[in-house]
This record gives structure tokens, C-alpha cells and sequence, in this order.
């Protein structure tokens, strides 16, 4: 039986792991809503400690949970790859990467990494303690957001100084929030995102999938929404995404494993947004299982024993797409019955991640809260996107 560690508690992970027979041991913190967990499976055992962010914290939960021995440690929360790294090189046969998995964490040193070669947004760090900031150089309208964020968490679009120095203002005052940012020029052009896996420095598996809107539009009230679309029927676009992101992706040396890639198009091509060394956030897995048969956490999982990944081919007979849903008008409102949504013709899928009685999600805050998602399928980009439109008008009419 394989031993697997994991950071924080994913219903996917441990479905993996029970399907395999492997044992589970999963990293709890205060992070986690502990309480609202489903209860452990028969093969899995849930530790508690301090602060997952600490790597003394970690160690001495395990060592006195005596579970030291381990196959693979892995992390499908962006905010622990590093440490599931670390943690790798202690417990397992396999080398872990710290230093190269930083560099998709450090937006601005993967910036750094890939300037010279690949288009991507001037940018700039900035420490909100430091007193001596130099705004001069910074060109308008610019996005300020986290060094080391996601989910558009802390990100804002500012058209001058005034409101830039206002935003790291509010981060030194309050301590609590991210002390380290970037500010990017703002990039015009369609947003879109690119998943897959490197294997031996090959571009072995790529999606690609353009947001109906950019994600810096959430803040304006815009449910996350995109499409993924058919590699039969779009050659040129695809072989146009292989040739960036392969080369974006060597650059920064990721040799073996899974990627989340973020970047925006106009008439010159691609230009490079950000990069996780992870699976993509909820629901990128689930539209690309339904859409080519593949199971993005079991390949990183994959990754993370040290074992080699097959050979797949990206091909499907419909194109995908999901989004968002809104907030209801308040926490005392009932969520529409899915078979509602069910009757469109083409909607796939309907979940809820939201109960009714809890706070209400705030979308504009971080594209990875919302009331649930909606996944659809259809023979062509515009029939998904008339598809997605009609169940979300459909969603709103019945709350």
C-alpha cells in the first residue's frame, strides 16, 4: 500500500486514493472549516496542526502522529506546493524542486524568468512596510494584486498614484493582509487559460480555453465563465498554444509535472499572465475530465509518486464550457431545484458548494467564491456560449 500526504482536504484526493488503495494522511489547519468536513474515509487519517504554513508545525504534528513514512507528498491547495516540495526531499525517494516550484509562486520572478524570451506585462514588487517606494516609474492603468495570491484575491485596477498609494495604504495598516505585491501594466485583449502537463521537458497534454471576459472583471460583478475548445477543429490555435507554453514553461523549468497557465491574446499573439505548477482551481478538473477522459489530480498525483505518465491525446467531440453562479439575494434563500436547470438542452452539470443559512458568497472579492458552477456542452463555440448565457438568465430568474 502506497502512503500519500497531502496539504489541506480535497474530496477528489481522497476519492483517488480510495479508488488506488492508498493510504491518506491529510494536513488540517484552522484554514480548512474542519467541522464542515465530510467524515474520513476508512483509509484515511487527518492530523491537526498549528498553521500549515510552517514547516515546524508540520513536522511535529507528524512526528507525533508517528507518520513519517511516505510515497509521495502532495498539495492540490496553490498556497502549499512549496512546502509539499520540501516535504518531499524529507520523507520520499523523490527529489522535490523548491527552487523551481518558488518560481510559480513569485509572480514577479516568473516574470523575471521568461522576459527576455516571451511577451508579458512590466511589472514591479512591491513591500507595503517599505517607506521609500518609487511609484514614478509605473505606467497607468495598472493591476496591483499579491506576490503569491490567487483566485484575483486583493486584485485591483488602478488608473493613478493616488490610487495605488491608497490600496498599499490599506495592506500596511493592516498587517493581516498581503505585504508583498505586484503592480503590471494592464494587459488589453481576450484572457484565457491553458492546462495540461510537461513530462521530461514535452509538452505531453494541453487544453486551451478562453474566459468569456477577463477574470479582473469579477470585480465588476462578472460570474468567472469560459470555454474550452476542440483541438480538431482549432489546429492552428492549438499548435500557437504549444509553442508558448512549452517554450514559457522550459524557461522556468518545470521538467515534469502538472500546469495551470493564465494569459491574455490580441493580434501579435499570446501574452504570458502567471503560472501555478497545479492543477487548476474548481472546476477546470471537472471540465476536462468530462471533455477528454482525464483526471488532472491523478496525474499530479502521478507526478508526486515519481511514476511516469502515459501518453493521451486531447481530442473530444463537443466543445465545453463553464460558469459561476451568482449569489442568492440572501442566505435565507433556497436554491433552485438543478432539474430546472437540467431541462436546457446542452448543461451538463449543475452543483452547489453553497448552503443555505451560511454567508453569502462575494464573487467580486475572489473568483473562487460563488453559489456553485454550471457546466455545459455543444457542437460549437457560440452554441455553448448562447447555452451559458440561456442557464445563467434561467438561474437567476428562478432566485
Amino acid at each position: 500500500m502506497k502512503n500519500i500526504l497531502t496539504f489541506g482536504y480535497r474530496k477528489e484526493i481522497a476519492d483517488i486514493c480510495e479508488d488506488k488503495g492508498f493510504k491518506l494522511v491529510v494536513l488540517l489547519d484552522a484554514w480548512d472549516d474542519v467541522d464542515q468536513l465530510p467524515s474520513p474515509k476508512q483509509n484515511e487519517t487527518r492530523i491537526l496542526t498549528k498553521n500549515n504554513t510552517s514547516m515546524e508545525d508540520v513536522l511535529s504534528a507528524l512526528i507525533e502522529n508517528e507518520e513519517t513514512n511516505f510515497d509521495a507528498v502532495y498539495s492540490a491547495h496553490e498556497s502549499f506546493v512549496v512546502n509539499a516540495s520540501f516535504l518531499s526531499s524529507v520523507f520520499t525517494k523523490s527529489k522535490g524542486f523548491p527552487m523551481t516550484l518558488i518560481r510559480f509562486r513569485d509572480k514577479q520572478l516568473q516574470k523575471d524568468f521568461i522576459r527576455s524570451e516571451y511577451r508579458t506585462a512590466s511589472s514591479r514588487k512591491i513591500s507595503v512596510q517599505n517607506k521609500k517606494r518609487e511609484l514614478d516609474a509605473v505606467g497607468f492603468p495598472s493591476v496591483v494584486k499579491p506576490l503569491s495570491g490567487s483566485g484575483a484575491e486583493h486584485t485591483h485596477v488602478v488608473h493613478d498614484v493616488s490610487g495605488l498609494e491608497k490600496i498599499l495604504q490599506h495592506h500596511a495598516h493592516n498587517t493581516n493582509l498581503p505585504q508583498q505585491l505586484i503592480v503590471e501594466d494592464y494587459v488589453k485583449g481576450e484572457e484565457w487559460h491553458i492546462n495540461g502537463w510537461m513530462q521530461e521537458s514535452v509538452l505531453e497534454f494541453v487544453t486551451v480555453s478562453r474566459y468569456l471576459k477577463p477574470c479582473i472583471e469579477t470585480k465588476n460583478g462578472w460570474m468567472n465563465s469560459s470555454i474550452t475548445y476542440r483541438p480538431e477543429e482549432n489546429e492552428a490555435l492549438y499548435q500557437e498554444a504549444r509553442v508558448f507554453v512549452e517554450g514559457t514553461l522550459r524557461t522556468l523549468e518545470l521538467n515534469d509535472g502538472v500546469f495551470h497557465m493564465e494569459l491574455f491574446r490580441d493580434e501579435e499573439g499570446f501574452v504570458f499572465g502567471e503560472c501555478g505548477a497545479r492543477v487548476g482551481g474548481y472546476p477546470v478538473p471537472s471540465v476536462i475530465k468530462a471533455m477528454f477522459d482525464v483526471d488532472l489530480h491523478e496525474i499530479a498525483m502521478t507526478f508526486a509518486l515519481g511514476e511516469q505518465v502515459l501518453t493521451v491525446e486531447a481530442a473530444s467531440s463537443f466543445y465545453y464550457g463553464e460558469t459561476d453562479l451568482p449569489p442568492l439575494a440572501s442566505n435565507k434563500a433556497i436554491l433552485p431545484d438543478e432539474k430546472e436547470l437540467y431541462q436546457i438542452p446542452g448543461v451538463e452539470r449543475v452543483e452547489y458548494n453553497w448552503n443555505p443559512g451560511s454567508d453569502l458568497p462575494d464573487p467580486t472579492k475572489s473568483t473562487t467564491s460563488s453559489t456553485g458552477s454550471l457546466m455545459v456542452k455543444g457542437t460549437s463555440v457560440e452554441d455553448v456560449e448562447k447555452t451559458l448565457e440561456e442557464a445563467l438568465l434561467k438561474f437567476k430568474g428562478l432566485t
